[in-house]
């Protein structure tokens, strides 16, 4: 059965969570975005200009009840041009999803040198999920050594690492997924989520 037919389950959003994607311009946030929410890919996406938005649903169970969770998830340019939005843009998240370029090591370096301190700054300690984009342009001799990959997850405070291409669509729907639970965990343990609807 579908879920979306099913009668129980609300059309009106009882709550609505905050996403935002932060990395630098060119990694690959836009695409990892328009694959989750689209089922889309193109090769020459554009850089963001300032923001991009899109919204996807999710269904839960709280205390037995279908509920539905409304999640926005804010894409951000990642040139330094836009920095000074930063501040609201950020106001309100729930959680970040921190993306770098599995083929340029400086972008996982920059997350931590540029985009760490702006996270910390500006909305606490939210939870984060450290993703490498385009892995399917790497092998597995080239991502970067494990020790490095373990720095980075504790510089980051990441609960997790997900390599992903949005080419290929690989571990796309987890990086999502994965983010909302990390959410619901903290503030709304008691949801257990059932399915997405895009």
């Amino acid at each position: 059965m579908n879920i979306e037919q099913d009668k129980n389950i609300p059309e009106e959003i009882k709550y609505q969570f905050k996403i935002i994607l932060v990395g630098d311009g060119g990694v690959g946030k836009t695409c990892l975005a328009n694959r989750f929410c689209f089922n889309s890919f193109k090769v020459n996406t554009r850089l963001t200009i300032g923001l991009a938005f899109n919204t996807y649903s999710v269904i839960a169970k709280e205390n037995g009840n279908m509920v539905r969770i409304g999640v926005a998830i804010w894409d951000f340019g990642g040139q330094k041009r836009f920095r000074s939005l930063i501040p609201q843009f950020i106001a309100g998240s729930h959680a970040a999803i921190l993306v770098y370029d599995c083929t340029s090591f400086s972008s996982l370096i920059n997350l931590d040198r540029e985009w760490n301190d702006i996270l910390k700054h500006n909305s606490g300690e939210l939870p984060r999920i450290l993703v490498g984009a385009k892995c399917d342009l790497t092998d597995t001799s080239t991502i970067y050594e494990k020790n490095a990959e373990k720095e980075y997850i504790n510089k980051l405070k990441a609960k997790q690492h997900i390599l992903t291409s949005a080419k290929t669509g690989t571990n796309v729907d987890k990086v999502f997924v994965e983010v909302l639970r990390e959410v619901v965990k903290e503030m709304k343990p008691e949801l257990e989520i059932v399915s997405i609807v895009k």
